[in-house]
């Protein structure tokens, strides 16, 4: 059965704060909080990290709190060696209170939440502590309240991630991960993780978003090629073979920028999100086949009357007709392949 989203987000809060707790000195019951923190993450976010996590963690000897402090002591005091960077400006600027600490506290000032007495702003227990803030008020708020605030910390939260600890928090785990002391080792195994897991939940999510060309009315597109022509990224592309023309979108190329659907002469070409709900959108493949490439519009070519050569699409035919008045013998000519014209002018 799957949770309320505020359970969700409780879960989520939950990992941050015991992560927070876990990169300070450690105080008493700390790996049993851990362990639940964990197992909760398993279970509300499906989090691989977290499930790995809490086993890692339930295997380990039992430590007492003196046994634990020596452990931190030495991980972030390694003698002879250089420790690892605790505060994002000192590992991204190379100095203490350095401008991303500002930022950072500027942050917190801005959506009114007090900086922490006794701690740098930047510390990666006070950022993990902070997104664990944001998380809970998005769990208290529920999904029933306030809808305009509960987007608002969201994209507080995520926008945090992106500048912020998603950036470096997971070097510093990937650093905990190799060091000597074995409840450290999993402590920043499963902070590397976890926020590697939060950073493509965030990727995934603006993928789904991103708007993209998408047809209007695809038997209206006359396959001409203009919008592959103003593509300045060869998202768009025209693909055909013997038999078929085909406009293809190269999803992982386009940047959204719309020249595209500008020069559309039938107005038929848009950005939309969710581009590929339409039945008419395919997947690429054979010579078309790229991650992310999808068949916009295709159309069965014709052969030439006179020799069988394949010539142009029906789509494209079509649409000269539709604009033009012919007679039937120039209609005759335009389907005639490039040598026939020749031959049979």
């Amino acid at each position: 059965m799957s949770l309320a989203r505020n359970e969700v987000a409780e879960a989520r809060a939950g990992v941050y704060y015991a992560l927070a707790d876990a990169l300070v000195e450690p105080a008493p019951g700390l790996r049993d909080l851990l362990i639940s923190a964990a197992q909760g993450g398993a279970r509300g976010l499906t989090s691989t990290a977290c499930g790995q996590a809490a086993q890692a963690l339930a295997a380990l000897a039992p430590a007492s709190e003196t046994e634990l402090r020596k452990q931190y002591a030495r991980v972030m005091a390694p003698p002879g060696q250089r420790p690892p960077a605790l505060y994002e400006s000192l590992h991204r600027d190379g100095r203490l209170m350095g401008e991303t600490a500002l930022e950072v506290e500027q942050q917190y000032r801005r959506l009114g939440v007090a900086p922490v007495q006794g701690e740098l702003p930047d510390h990666a227990s006070v950022e993990l502590a902070f997104l664990g803030s944001l998380t809970m008020a998005e769990a208290e708020i529920g999904d029933s309240r306030d809808a305009k605030l509960l987007a608002r910390l969201r994209h507080e939260r995520r926008a945090f991630l992106r500048k912020h600890a998603g950036v470096w928090l997971p070097e510093l785990g990937a650093a905990l991960a190799v060091a000597g002391e074995p409840f450290y080792r999993v402590v920043g195994g499963w902070l590397r993780a976890f926020l590697h897991e939060e950073m493509a939940s965030r990727r995934q999510r603006v993928q789904r978003l991103r708007a993209l060309p998408a047809l209007t009315d695809h038997a209206a597109c006359t396959l001409c090629g203009l919008c592959t022509g103003r593509c300045t990224t060869g998202a768009l592309q025209i693909s055909e073979d013997t038999g078929e023309t085909r406009l293809v979108l190269l999803e992982a190329r386009c940047t959204g920028c719309s020249l595209c659907t500008a020069i559309c002469p039938q107005a038929v070409l848009t950005m939309a999100v969710d581009y590929s709900s339409s039945k008419d959108v395919q997947p690429a493949s054979g010579a078309d086949q790229e991650t992310g490439a999808q068949i916009l519009r295709r159309s069965a070519r014709l052969a030439c009357p006179q020799c069988g050569r394949p010539t142009v699409s029906q789509a494209e035919l079509d649409g000269v007709f539709a604009r033009l008045q012919l007679g039937a013998e120039m209609e005759q000519r335009l389907r005639l392949c490039v040598m026939c014209k020749v031959l049979y002018a």
